[in-house]
C-alpha cells in the first residue's frame, strides 16, 4: 500500500464524494481496509468500491483523479488538527475533539 497519508487522503476524498452523490459508503470502505485488507488508496478500488453501493464508478473515479476537493480536505484536515485530531476516527462537538 501507498504512505499512510496518501491512503487516509483518497480515502477522505471518497467519502467527500460519496455525500456529494447522496450516498452513504463509509461503512463499505471500513470493511475493505480493514476485514478484507484491500488498498483503498487507489482509485480504481475506491471506484469500484462505490459502484458496488450504486455510485457511478465511472464518474467517482474522475473525482478521484481529478484532486477536485484537494484545497478543501486540506482545510477540514488543518482545522482538525488545530483543535488537536491526532488520528481516525475522531469525533467534534461544539468544535472541540469529544
Amino acid at each position: 500500500m501507498k504512505g499512510d497519508f496518501h491512503v487516509r487522503f483518497r480515502a477522505r476524498l471518497g467519502l467527500k464524494c460519496s455525500c456529494l452523490l447522496d450516498k452513504v459508503w463509509s461503512s463499505r470502505i471500513y470493511i475493505a481496509y480493514f476485514i478484507e485488507g484491500l488498498d483503498i488508496g487507489d482509485p480504481q478500488m475506491l471506484a469500484k468500491l462505490g459502484s458496488e453501493v450504486g455510485l457511478d464508478e465511472s464518474e467517482l473515479l474522475n473525482i478521484l483523479n481529478s484532486y477536485r476537493y484537494k484545497s478543501e480536505l486540506q482545510r477540514e484536515r488543518s482545522h482538525a488538527e488545530s483543535i488537536g485530531m491526532r488520528g481516525t476516527p475522531f469525533f467534534v462537538v461544539d468544535n472541540k475533539l469529544g
